[in-house]
């Protein structure tokens, strides 16, 4: 494969993403002035609606295409289109430099020629190879984990796993099987241990570990796009808002019991030390410590506050069918008009002429200057 596919490849990828983050965060604002800030289960739609757009990507953009037409006006048209109007102050030269900046960055890193875009190269590899590395780390982490626990139950595909070295309880999942991972320490609290267990159930129900497992493995590729750290920001904080309230319905437990379940397991998990808890891979009942475990506080705070409040009933099915439909559409066009399609439109001709004019006028300029 040749490296200015892979680039190609890389930079179309990142574009997608971004572009799906940014219609996340238009729906989202969207719901929230309409009042639905509480109807965490569309809330949770919305991000996996643009997620799962994403993955049908290929499939979608040729539909699309067909249904508005090949010649569908992408970003480079449409600055060029205003820079025209005279609505954009800026040199032809300097426009035309813009509108080529992803071409010039991807010849310069396959060239060769370029000394700081090859350091720049190197600083996102390094980044992917970086971020890679702490995702096997998770992974070995959580295998050793499993392998030293004791099975204390099996349901099914999923297996309840007693571990000495786990902090917290969490759920993840190997090719065949599920596992709820309890940590040792947890045992002598059997009312938390048996919300726990239902509340990692509930993960499995929703197909959150699978979830979480793409999200590892596809992080690497993004690791530098704030994009991914938005979507995975939104996911998991509203699938924890979601599985909470469903466990409730489903089991009918006492919010209160739940809330003080919670603090309990965090309270324990803050005084053990050792052996960090897993970060990828895996689904923990309290939430990650991200850089610092005030972050986890903040998030079992607003985690209660929710319990207290409960979801506010969800919009009706026709809004919610307008939403996805929506989201698709909006995740389509928008990474259709980023492409970086074949041949240029009729408005980027002439202004590629207007810049070679400057570029010959700067010359005779220059040239008549050193004449005299």
């Amino acid at each position: 494969m040749r490296l200015e596919t892979v680039l190609n490849f890389v930079i179309d990828a990142n574009l997608a993403l971004l572009v799906a983050a940014l219609v996340v965060l238009v729906f989202e604002a969207v719901l929230l002035a309409a009042g639905y800030r509480r109807a965490y289960g569309t809330r949770l739609k919305i991000v996996m609606t643009s997620l799962l757009a994403l993955l049908v990507l290929p499939l979608l953009v040729p539909v699309t295409e067909t249904v508005v037409g090949p010649n569908t006006p992408q970003v480079s048209d449409l600055l060029v289109a205003q820079y025209l109007r005279g609505n954009i102050s800026m040199s032809a030269v300097g426009m035309n430099d813009l509108l080529s900046m992803r071409q010039t960055v991807v010849d310069g890193i396959v060239s060769g020629n370029s000394g700081w875009l090859l350091a720049a190269a190197a600083f996102v590899v390094t980044a992917m190879i970086a971020r890679a590395g702490y995702v096997g780390v998770n992974l070995i982490r959580i295998c050793r984990l499993i392998r030293g626990g004791v099975v204390i139950r099996r349901i099914g595909r999923v297996r309840v796993v007693v571990s000495s070295r786990a902090k917290v309880p969490f759920s993840t999942r190997g090719p065949r099987n599920h596992y709820v991972v309890l940590p040792q320490s947890l045992l002598l609290d059997s009312k938390a241990v048996e919300i726990s267990i239902g509340h990692e159930f509930q993960h499995i129900r929703q197909r959150d570990i699978e979830i979480e497992v793409l999200t590892a493995l596809a992080s690497p590729l993004f690791v530098l796009n704030p994009g991914f750290w938005i979507m995975s920001m939104k996911l998991r904080k509203l699938r924890e808002y979601t599985c909470d309230l469903e466990y409730l319905k489903r089991s009918g437990c006492d919010p209160k019991h739940y809330a003080r379940a919670l603090l309990r397991v965090a309270r324990q998990a803050f005084s053990q030390q050792g052996v960090p808890s897993p970060q990828a891979f895996s689904v923990p009942f309290i939430g990650r410590s991200k850089l610092f475990p005030k972050s986890v506080k903040t998030g079992l705070a607003e985690r209660i506050t929710v319990l207290a409040n409960g979801e506010r009933k969800r919009p009706p099915a026709l809004i919610s069918a307008a939403l996805i439909v929506g989201i698709v559409s909006s995740v389509a066009l928008g990474t259709i008009a980023f492409q970086n399609r074949a041949g240029w439109s009729h408005d980027r001709l002439m202004l590629s002429s207007v810049a070679n004019l400057e570029r010959l006028n700067e010359r005779n300029r220059r040239a008549a200057a050193t004449a005299q």
